[in-house]
C-alpha cells in the first residue's frame, strides 16, 4: 500500500477554500500513485478544525480509512509524503508528520518494518526520511522515466526497534 502525507495550512470554517486545497494537494500527489492520500495537519497545526471533526460524516471517514489503511498495510507497510506547496518546505512538517505517522504504525498497528521508496534526485526528503530513523536498502536502478531520463528509486527502510530507540514512548 502506498500512503501520500499532504500538508496544507487549511482555515477553521472555509470548507469551500480547503477543500480546494485538498484537490490540489492531492493532483500534486497523483503522480506517485498512492493508495491513501492522508492530511495529517488536522492533528498537527495544533488546534481542532471544528468544521470538520464535529461532523459524523467525517468522523465515520477518517474511522473507515483508518480500518483500511490498518488493514491493507500489514503486509506491506510503505509510506510517504508529499508536501505540494512550496512555502510550506523546509518547515519540519514532513517530518513532524512521518514521525507521527510512524508512532501509529508502530504503537497502534504493532508493525515490525516500514519501508517507502524515493528518488534519488529527491535530497530533501532523503534528509526527512534518515532524521526520522530510515536507512537506505537499497537502489532500484533506472526505474521510472523522469523529466527525458531514466532515474533510481531509493529503497529505505525502519525496524520498530529502531524507531522506538530514538523515539520512545513517554
Amino acid at each position: 500500500m502506498k500512503i501520500v502525507l499532504c500538508q496544507c495550512n487549511p482555515v477553521i470554517g472555509d470548507l469551500r477554500g480547503n477543500a480546494a486545497m485538498a484537490g490540489r494537494a492531492v493532483a500534486a500527489a497523483a503522480p506517485h500513485n498512492p493508495d491513501l492520500v492522508v492530511f495529517p495537519e488536522l492533528f498537527l497545526q495544533g488546534y481542532p478544525p471544528r468544521d470538520l471533526l464535529e461532523q459524523p460524516w467525517f468522523v465515520e471517514a477518517g474511522n473507515a480509512a483508518l480500518d483500511t489503511l490498518r488493514r491493507l498495510s500489514m503486509d506491506f507497510p510503505e509510506i510517504g509524503i508529499v508536501i505540494g506547496e512550496k512555502e510550506y518546505w523546509n518547515q519540519g512538517y514532513g517530518t513532524e508528520a512521518i514521525v507521527t505517522v510512524l508512532r501509529f504504525m508502530f504503537t497502534e498497528m504493532n508493525l515490525h518494518r516500514v519501508m517507502l521508496r524515493v528518488f534519488d534526485f529527491n535530497h530533501r526528503a532523503q534528509r526527512c526520511y534518515e532524521k526520522c530513523g530510515f536507512v537506505l536498502e537499497g537502489r532500484l536502478r533506472q526505474s521510472f522515466y523522469h523529466q527525458g531520463q531514466y532515474c533510481d528509486e531509493l529503497v529505505m527502510g525502519l525496524l520498530r526497534d529502531d524507531y522506538l530507540k530514538d523515539h520512545p514512548l513517554s
